[in-house]
């Protein structure tokens, strides 16, 4: 173990870490305090961050976490819940084996059987692996029509210009009643999948943390009157993250989701981004991979790590086999009511 005088446990909103974190090019969204304060006063997990410093005692590396206690999966850490990826953060190349043998002290320390790391690590001891996940990302420029070229002729730009001629608009959420139609939207396409909704509180969070902090916006898209479509764009440094889409099946013949997302490309390169982060996709998911690597993105193998004397349990892929089709044969509010109650022990 390193000397004591260069580890720190920290408060995600620690002027240190805030520093740090906004000092990095790497750093994303997820590593902001806005974020992992969002996801512990919504969830009620409590967040913390390890990090060592140099010999004149800045930050040189860090990682932040939360402290998941559920009945339902356990008591564990997870860095983040709810978060694509997260990788640890540090000055230079080479990550510090100090950072994670900190990490296995504390681990220990605290009685924490199972520590959960959306990242690969260079770790000896029991680590588990899992690359279930692909993730898609599409290099931004300040010419988006060069981008645009660059499409699916068939998949993407035809669809594009069929959303435009279809008389499709796309605009920002500009209040919360614009949010409550996202949410409405959100619901649809959750019920539709087979999956539980994020609680209603959630959303109104990330309104307040996140979208009036200026790190993000909601798109809409309207046929005529109706709402279609929508989006969630997280935002911070310059990578956009293009976090939620949701969509009334109703009308996907007219290519909202299409319209969405180029609004969305065209308006991180007028305003200087430089990568758009479609997030994860499972890989057995054929038709979304598709669909992403249809806008030139390059995609790669997200890897997970966990660290745990025993292998996972997998609690909660074995529930969603069950539960898939029960909640899109079920109402709607089943979807909600589930989400309000169960959403936050799957973190």
């Amino acid at each position: 173990m390193p000397e004591l005088a260069k580890l720190l446990l920290l408060d995600p909103s620690d002027e240190r870490w805030v520093a740090f974190v906004n000092s990095m090019p790497d750093a994303n969204i997820f590593h902001h305090p806005a974020w992992i304060n969002l996801m512990a006063e919504c969830y009620g997990y409590r967040p913390f961050v390890i990090a060592i410093r140099n010999e004149k005692g800045d930050i040189k590396a860090g990682l932040p976490l939360m402290e998941v206690d559920s009945l339902l999966t356990g008591r564990r850490w997870v860095s983040l819940p709810f978060s694509d990826h997260c990788n640890p953060l540090c000055y230079g190349d080479a990550l510090p084996p100090e950072l994670f043998e900190y990490l296995a002290e504390l681990q220990m320390k605290h009685d924490v059987a199972r520590v959960e790391l959306r990242t690969t690590i260079p770790c000896d001891g029991d680590v588990y692996k899992d690359n279930s996940q692909v993730l898609h990302l599409l290099r931004l420029s300040a010419d988006a029509e060069k981008l645009l070229r660059n499409f699916h002729p068939s998949q993407v730009k035809k669809n594009i210009a069929r959303a435009k001629r279809d008389g499709v608009k796309v605009r920002w959420a500009e209040d919360k009643s614009d949010l409550d139609i996202f949410y409405d939207l959100h619901l649809k396409t959750r019920h539709r999948l087979g999956v539980p909704v994020q609680p209603r509180r959630y959303f109104e969070l990330l309104w307040k943390r996140i979208i009036d902090a200026g790190l993000g916006f909601i798109l809409l898209a309207h046929k005529d009157s109706v709402p279609i479509a929508g989006g969630v764009l997280l935002t911070y440094k310059t990578t956009m993250v293009y976090k939620y889409a949701a969509s009334d099946r109703d009308y996907w013949r007219f290519r909202p989701n299409h319209l969405l997302a180029w609004t969305s490309i065209r308006w991180g390169c007028e305003h200087g981004y430089s990568l758009f982060d479609w997030g994860k996709t499972n890989v057995g998911n054929v038709g979304l991979r598709n669909f992403k690597n249809g806008w030139g993105t390059q995609e790669s193998v997200l890897t997970y790590s966990v660290l745990s004397a025993t292998p996972p349990n997998h609690i909660a892929d074995r529930l969603s086999g069950i539960t898939e089709t029960l909640f899109r044969h079920a109402p709607r509010w089943v979807c909600r009511v589930t989400g309000e109650l169960l959403y936050k022990h799957f973190a």
